[in-house]
């Protein structure tokens, strides 16, 4: 997915997963001056990658967005 595509289907309310359906991402409060942020930096906010079993996770990095797809129902 793109950057574009991706906060799209986050504003919307979608669960986008990375890699597996063990990762999804989710929107952080985030300083633009923050540099692991500024793949996904917007309004405030960056995009975080974490696992749903134990919440490890860390800011998307610009390589990763390829890896990232819709949860379908």
């Amino acid at each position: 997915m793109s950057i574009e595509q991706i906060h799209l289907a986050l504003e919307q309310g979608h669960k986008v997963n990375w890699m597996n359906s063990l990762y999804e991402l989710s929107y952080v409060k985030c300083e633009d001056k923050n540099p692991y942020g500024k793949a996904s930096y917007k309004n405030g906010k960056a995009i975080r990658v974490s696992c749903i079993t134990n919440y490890f996770g860390s800011l998307i990095h610009e390589s990763e967005f390829k890896n990232c797809f819709l949860k379908t129902p």
